[in-house]
């Protein structure tokens, strides 16, 4: 256990319970306006929440630099033992910590930490600036209170950045008690997450692992749910404020799994999504081509007063009903045609879920764009 660093976690929290909320609540349907000294609020915990992970990090690399360079001993080991000892420098380089030597926690069954992800401080503020609901359908309530229960969550779209993915993970007990009590939902993160200090530790608190195929198989094959962004970086950069498009054709991968560990996918939506941040298309086929070519996305984008943090958006995620992609299938591995015919299934019930829902949450007038 990183214990240095849940100790700063748990201070915050307990820091967060002596402090009021500024928000105006405005009953104009289910919107909740806030006022300015409540979005002042929230653009200081996304943005400073940012400049801490990058002034960390650059701290973090200079102590690097200054260890191997300096031949002042002393003065070496005061100055690295404080990162060694959170686990941050060994973790950028290895990914292991003090407490945990050649353990990679992504590779295995992540590290869960349920207390940070409800009652951080800071996640409470980013929740209450979005106004962040999750509905359930009926199907999958009852389907969810079996003992076994077990699910693919195929989530789209991604987003600029898919805050909303590690907000969500500390709401999860209320809308899936049988899942969360037995810590079964895991969400599957790119690997470069678990290479940055802070940002590695904040994905791994929220019960992220490594999205890997070996990784997920073996999550599955433990009992566990998963949580996928099928989309990735390139549903990321092609991101369009005010355009519900999402990358799916040739998602099919997650499909395939479902398939052959016998396990029912579940569409989602998140309403709202894309509209956090203006994003511009500016150097896109620069940004492209280092998505294709390393999986790395840079994504151009400014929201609230031209900084990190999002608009002001009410963000609903709505979770359609289990789909048993596996019926019909003759053997234990899907054939392309079976592959192709579940694939169709899925993309027609995320389709059907958005427009039955779009509506209700103010997006009527916007169609799906399925790439």
């Amino acid at each position: 256990m990183n214990y240095s660093f849940r100790s700063f976690w748990s201070s915050c929290i307990i820091a967060y319970k002596v402090l009021s909320y500024s928000y105006d609540e405005k009953t104009t349907m289910a919107k909740k306006e806030l006022s300015f000294a409540g979005k002042l609020k929230a653009f200081l915990a996304w943005n400073g929440l940012f400049a801490f992970i990058l002034s960390f990090n650059v701290a973090s690399l200079v102590v690097a630099y200054y260890v191997v360079s300096t031949q002042n001993i002393a003065t070496s080991v005061a100055l690295f033992l404080p990162f060694f000892l959170s686990g941050n420098l060994p973790h950028y380089f290895i990914g292991s910590s003090l407490f945990g030597i050649g353990i990679r926690h992504e590779m295995e069954d992540g590290r869960i930490w349920p207390e940070f992800a409800e009652n951080f401080f800071i996640f409470k503020i980013m929740r209450d600036f979005l106004n962040l609901s999750i509905e359930v359908s009926t199907e999958l309530q009852e389907a969810e209170k079996q003992l076994d229960a077990q699910f693919i969550f195929a989530i789209f779209p991604h987003g600029t950045g898919s805050d909303f993915r590690i907000l969500m993970e500390g709401m999860l007990p209320q809308h899936f008690p049988n899942l969360s009590k037995r810590k079964a939902i895991r969400s599957l993160a790119a690997t470069v997450l678990f290479r940055i200090p802070i940002i590695a530790q904040i994905a791994l608190y929220t019960g992220c692992i490594d999205a890997r195929k070996q990784v997920a198989e073996r999550a599955l094959s433990n009992g566990k749910s998963l949580v996928i962004l099928p989309g990735g970086e390139a549903e990321q950069l092609m991101t369009q404020y005010g355009i519900e498009k999402i990358y799916l054709r040739k998602r099919k991968g997650f499909i395939k799994l479902a398939m052959k560990k016998k396990i029912p996918v579940v569409p989602v939506y998140v309403f709202g999504c894309n509209d956090m941040f203006l994003t511009s298309r500016l150097f896109y086929k620069a940004r492209h081509f280092l998505m294709k070519k390393f999986g790395v996305c840079i994504p151009f984008c400014k929201g609230l007063w031209g900084s990190l943090c999002p608009f002001e958006v009410d963000t609903s995620i709505v979770f359609g009903k289990p789909i048993n992609v596996f019926d019909g299938m003759r053997g234990g591995e899907p054939t392309k045609e079976e592959l192709d015919h579940s694939h169709q299934i899925f993309c027609e019930e995320l389709e059907k879920l958005f427009e039955e829902k779009k509506k209700a949450f103010s997006y009527g007038d916007r169609k799906l764009e399925i790439y």
